[in-house]
């Protein structure tokens, strides 16, 4: 019970300091030592610790690309339609977690529901995808979050947006 309560007590802290102007929460100083997994304290710059790579679509495939729902824009998932894994950022390292499953609508042969785990991390995400005019073979991701479980049992939610793009 305990753990819900801080896991909820951590996504409201993250949320509000998302919702911050960038100039309050960049004034804000979190010292090194205070922050990390067991501080309960996020930094500051916890966008810069998930930031992925700018990502390539390989031709004839197209790639799924969640940004976290921050002033950033920071790209912290992606996945293409051509394999069976999601890549993400693990301890500074991007790393592909294998795909559990997908479900729910296919655009671009890929699902709205997905998830992946392994032995460190488990993420699943959801997303509803619109077609929109003048986007050529692509969607825009509304309504997304991402739900991140690590090997502690730390549980995060996340709003996310993005847009499906195929090469």
């Amino acid at each position: 019970m305990f753990r819900h309560f801080f896991s909820i007590a951590f996504i409201t802290v993250l949320l509000a300091a998302c919702s911050q102007p960038s100039k309050l929460v960049e004034s804000q100083t979190i010292p090194r030592s205070a922050t990390g997994p067991d501080s309960g304290v996020v930094p500051s710059d916890w966008s810069q610790h998930v930031a992925l790579p700018r990502q390539t679509i390989e031709e004839g495939s197209c790639g799924l690309f969640l940004w976290a729902n921050t002033q950033e824009k920071t790209l912290i998932f992606y996945a293409s339609n051509k394999e069976v894994q999601g890549h993400v950022m693990l301890n500074g390292q991007q790393t592909k977690l294998p795909r559990l499953g997908a479900y729910g609508n296919n655009l671009f042969g890929l699902f709205s529901e997905q998830s992946y785990k392994s032995d460190a991390l488990e993420v699943s995400i959801s997303y509803r995808a619109e077609i929109k005019e003048g986007l050529n073979e692509g969607a825009l991701i509304k309504d997304a979050s991402m739900r991140v479980i690590d090997a502690a049992g730390w549980e995060m939610v996340l709003p996310v947006a993005g847009l499906i793009g195929c090469n």
